[in-house]
């Protein structure tokens, strides 16, 4: 049997880890809102899972580096797996006590995304561009599986599926990448798992120190789009089926240009930025967008502007992000780095929970002017650090 190179390995990983959110994203938070839960319950739900994550970063930063990152990906795949069963149990004050709980789900993010990172490699846009394509072929995979077993199964089905699948993912991961990830033989003390996070990490490095505040300002208008453009498309009465069908155009459009936007990066001087401002200003015209979209068409057109924008944007934010991560403790500043996504989400869904009480629409006008100032803080600040 011929031996799998460790970057198709990784290309693997890609495609099947959006599978492991086939209930959390994109179809938990509609059939909620069918049940009868508020656009303000909903908000409650993500910000307590936030707030249980950025705790959780607070309190293990150190966690990856003394175990491994696969290690701690296998780790919190199992607990995310069991966690899952529990969901169609439940109402919405014990729904906002296990989202709250089910924070590991960020950290197995984390973890997972520090197993890309650590990857030595020249062509980084090339690389980055390659994994999210695989990344957004198991997206796509994941809209139209999870509408599938949501209309058949409801959510009892999504649930007992997402928990197969993460089993999955970790079991491959472990059995593929985790077996041969060098031991950590030295004590782990909960003095260091407990660690305050060493800030200076970040903020000594002028890029990273703007990544720091773009990924507080970004994350915390796309914690609004997340969260509520599938709820939203409920509200105007776009049907499950076409809300699936902008979800997997979007994907489809991502997957075919992320790697071409990847490879332009890496030919143009200063290609990352250059191409990294353009999707952002193209992320914050799909929310204002979104705002006004009244009828499918519009939505459809939204939805489908988002997935250009990110096509643009996510190969060059990671090979940004990988040129200028120092070699050693990748593990705390990757954490601290998703420590400031995770502000920036709590903040976002605080504010869109709170106007979701007057207008729902407005919500995407938020989001949109937070994203300008993000892209206006990221221009400001790292064109000269390039």
């Amino acid at each position: 049997m011929p031996r799998i190179g460790k970057s198709t390995k990784l290309y693997i990983l890609a495609f099947l880890s959006p599978l492991m959110d086939i209930m959390n994203l994109g179809y938990l938070y509609p059939l909620l809102l069918d049940k009868g839960f508020t656009y303000f319950q909903i908000g409650l739900l993500d910000l307590s899972i936030s707030l249980g994550a950025t705790l959780l970063l607070f309190f293990g930063n150190r966690l990856i580096d003394l175990l491994g990152k696969i290690r701690t990906f296998v780790f919190t795949c199992v607990y995310t797996a069991i966690t899952s069963l529990l969901y169609p149990f439940l109402d919405f004050w014990k729904l906002l006590v296990l989202r709250f709980l089910d924070s590991p789900v960020d950290l197995r993010w984390t973890s997972l995304r520090y197993i890309f990172q650590d990857e030595k490699i020249s062509k980084r846009g090339t690389f980055f561009g390659v994994i999210i394509f695989f990344s957004y072929l198991g997206t796509a995979l994941r809209g139209y599986l999870g509408g599938l077993i949501a209309n058949s199964y409801g959510l009892t089905g999504l649930a007992l599926s997402q928990s197969l699948l993460i089993l999955l993912v970790a079991s491959y991961s472990w059995f593929l990448l985790g077996k041969k990830e060098p031991s950590r033989r030295r004590k782990v003390y909960a003095g260091k798992v407990l660690s305050k996070i060493d800030f200076s990490l970040v903020f000594s490095n002028p890029i990273l120190k703007a990544l720091s505040v773009y990924f507080f300002l970004s994350m915390a208008a796309l914690s609004i789009s997340l969260v509520y453009y599938t709820v939203y498309g409920r509200t105007i009465e776009v049907s499950y089926t076409n809300i699936g069908l902008a979800m997997s155009a979007s994907t489809l459009l991502s997957l075919i240009l992320t790697p071409i936007f990847g490879k332009l990066s890496d030919k143009f001087e200063k290609g990352y930025l250059k191409f990294y401002i353009i999707g952002i200003l193209l992320l914050t015209s799909s929310f204002l967008l979104l705002s006004y979209s009244k009828n499918f068409l519009l939505y459809f057109s939204s939805v489908l502007l988002g997935g250009l924008a990110t096509a643009i944007t996510k190969p060059t934010e990671e090979a940004l992000i990988n040129v200028n991560l120092p070699k050693r403790r990748r593990g705390e500043i990757m954490t601290i780095l998703t420590f400031f996504t995770r502000i920036g989400t709590m903040t976002g869904i605080g504010i869109a929970a709170v106007t979701s009480l007057f207008n729902v629409s407005s919500i995407f006008v938020v989001a949109a002017a937070i994203q300008l100032l993000a892209a206006i803080t990221f221009v400001l600040t790292v064109r000269s650090s390039v």
